[in-house]
């Protein structure tokens, strides 16, 4: 798994556990080529350093549901009743999109950042945005988003439910699906 995906993986999975409440004010802290790295949730304050940043970033983000990394820009992704922002390192809100047709409460289940587009999955939806966090596309499936994932050197975004593997192209067009039998992660 290359760093940049690793970081992506971490933040997110960080941010599932916030919102189930099975972690409070944890600070991860780990060295990825030798550079130091941290991220820590406590009383809805987002905190941390990233890979080749100078500066600590904090970020007020109590309504949270999910959150990523993007690798490209550094800037962090958030999503939460129903608002999709975007900060920088240096913790300055750069996009603030409100959505009100997304389904509200704590339904988030993935968010990641990939081939030039934001990828957010709300139950049995995954919903595409762009770069400036305006909605493209949508897809249902057939039963909840378990998660979602990002193969850089095939172009693919892998869809994970807990009867398929969607392998998806890099616009969301579906190459293949192959059967599973995972339980539903909420």
């Amino acid at each position: 798994m290359s760093r940049d995906a690793l970081l992506s993986n971490m933040l997110r999975t960080i941010c599932k556990s916030i919102v189930t409440g099975l972690l409070i004010g944890l600070i991860f802290q780990t060295a990825i080529a030798e550079q130091s790295f941290y991220i820590a949730m406590n009383d809805g304050q987002l905190t941390g350093r990233l890979p080749e940043s100078e500066k600590a970033f904090s970020i007020s983000v109590a309504y949270a549901e999910v959150a990523t990394l993007s690798s490209r820009s550094g800037n962090i992704w958030v999503y939460g009743k129903q608002r999709l922002q975007a900060y920088n390192p240096d913790g300055n809100r750069l996009i603030d999109q409100h959505h009100p047709n997304l389904p509200t409460g704590n339904s988030a289940t993935d968010l990641g950042v990939g081939y030039d587009s934001v990828w957010l999955a709300i139950g049995r939806t995954l919903y595409r945005f762009n770069e400036q966090g305006e909605l493209i596309k949508r897809r249902v499936f057939r039963t909840p988003i378990n998660e979602i994932h990002f193969d850089v050197k095939k172009s693919q975004i892998l869809v994970v439910t807990p009867s398929y593997v969607f392998i998806l192209d890099s616009k969301g067009q579906e190459l293949k699906r192959i059967r599973t039998r995972l339980p539903h992660i909420a």
